[in-house]
């Protein structure tokens, strides 16, 4: 909330000019989607690592290796749903499978402790790379597609 107070009111050259949000609701929703997406993937980014570390006791630079199949996920899944969207002409599906992704990832990491084995750990965090490449992406550029058609 402070951030959104300080975007519009005091900041000079603010990341997210109000007249984003002036296009209508459709809009808005997108840009608001987008947001939490965001915030959600590099909460994950940054607590995923810390369980490493704090509760299995891995070092460093052992977490960051090991979270290496959730972001080379990512940046394959990003690359290939702009081929998909761009061949099918839909972005629906991609989202979908991304959603169902990131959301059987997450029932998953709630049973997460000391004790999961490496391998297991490894295929969450594929399915969180495929669900974040299969929604951050092609949301975002649903919503640049949503302003250029409702500005134009």
């Amino acid at each position: 909330g402070i951030f959104f107070a300080v975007e519009f009111r005091w900041a000079k050259l603010p990341m997210l000019p109000k007249h984003l949000f002036q296009y209508g609701r459709s809009t808005n929703i997108l840009i608001f989607g987008n947001i939490l997406i965001g915030w959600v993937f590099w909460g994950n980014l940054f607590i995923t690592p810390l369980y490493l570390q704090n509760i299995r006791a891995y070092s460093p630079g052992q977490a960051g290796l090991l979270i290496l199949p959730m972001v080379v996920a990512h940046g394959l899944t990003s690359a290939l749903t702009g081929i998909i969207i761009s061949t099918c002409g839909r972005y629906k599906p991609v989202i979908v499978t991304g959603a169902v992704s990131w959301a059987i990832a997450a029932k998953m990491k709630l049973h997460f402790d000391q004790h999961t084995p490496i391998w297991l750990f490894m295929i969450v965090c594929v399915f969180d790379g495929v669900g974040v490449g299969c929604s951050l992406q092609p949301g975002m550029s649903l919503s640049l597609l949503e302003l250029l058609l409702v500005h134009n």
